[in-house]
C-alpha cells in the first residue's frame, strides 16, 4: 500500500480513511498495509513525489550516488522486442526479408524497411549485449539508462546481470510503452492502478524480482491522443 498525502509540507500521519490508497493487486492485503513504508505526496501542481531516500540515483544494483555516475548515455536499450512494430509486407517479392537474419548486404534494405524484418527488431542475446557495452565501458562510459519499459520485453534480472558484468551502473525503466505494446486489458485499467505499478517498481522491485526501476519512461504516444495514452 502506498499513501498519498495531499499537503506538501506537513508530516504524512497514521492511514485514515479519509487516506487515497493504492492496494497491491497481488498482496491480499487489506487497505493499511504499505508496500516497503513507501509514502507518496502530492505537490500543489498535482505531481506525486515518493518520501523516502532523496538525492540518490537507483540503479538495477541499488542507489549510488549521483557523482559517480560519470559519463552517462540517457537513452539505450540493451535488451528490447519491438516486434509490436512489426508489418508484414503486402507484396510477396517483399517477404523474403521477414524472416532473414541481420546482415551488412542487408543494412541498405533495412533502412527502408524497417519494420518489415523481425530481427532487426529484436535485441535478445544477453552475452552478445554484455560485448557491445563493454566497448562503451572500455572507452570511459560509466552507466546507462535503459529505457525498455512493459510491453517491450523489460528484462529486470537480465540487466542486473549485464551490470554485474561489465560493471556500468544500469538505471531501469518503468511504465507503459506505445499503444502497440499495451496490455490487452488496458481498456479497464484505471490511472491509479497504473501509478500504483510505477510505485512499485520503483519502491519494491518489478514482479517480485527486488530489482527497481531508476526512471519513469520509455513512453510513447500519438497523435490524436486517446483515452489509454493519456492514463499512461
Amino acid at each position: 500500500h502506498t499513501r498519498v498525502d495531499s499537503a506538501p509540507d506537513a508530516e504524512p500521519g497514521p492511514l485514515t480513511g479519509a487516506d487515497r490508497r493504492y492496494t497491491h493487486p497481488q498482496s491480499g492485503a487489506g487497505p493499511n498495509v504499505r508496500l516497503n513504508h513507501t509514502k507518496v505526496r502530492v505537490n500543489q501542481g498535482g505531481e506525486m513525489s515518493p518520501k523516502g531516500p532523496t538525492g540518490k540515483v537507483q540503479t538495477v544494483l541499488g542507489e549510488v550516488e549521483p557523482g559517480s555516475l560519470g559519463i552517462t548515455l540517457t537513452h539505450e536499450h540493451l535488451l528490447v522486442d519491438l516486434r509490436v512494430y512489426f508489418q508484414m509486407p503486402e507484396e510477396a517479392s517483399e517477404r523474403w526479408l521477414v524472416d532473414q537474419p541481420v546482415t551488412m548486404e542487408l543494412l541498405g534494405k533495412l533502412r527502408s524497411r524497417f519494420y518489415t524484418n523481425k530481427q532487426n527488431l529484436q535485441l535478445l542475446d544477453e552475452r552478445f549485449a554484455i560485448e557491445e557495452v563493454l566497448k562503451y565501458r572500455y572507452a570511459g562510459g560509466n552507466s546507462l539508462v535503459d529505457t525498455t519499459s512493459i510491453g517491450i520485453a523489460r528484462d529486470p534480472l537480465a540487466l542486473a546481470r549485464i551490470s554485474r558484468a561489465t560493471g556500468l551502473n544500469v538505471i531501469m525503466g518503468a511504465s507503459h510503452y506505445v499503444p502497440e505494446a499495451h496490455p490487452s486489458d488496458m481498456d479497464e485499467r484505471s490511472e491509479e492502478s497504473i501509478t500504483h505499478k510505477i510505485i512499485e517498481d520503483v519502491t519494491v522491485g518489478v514482479n517480485g524480482t527486488g530489482v527497481k526501476s531508476g526512471v519513469i519512461g520509455e513512453v510513447g504516444n500519438h497523435t490524436p491522443l486517446t483515452e489509454n495514452m493519456r492514463k499512461v
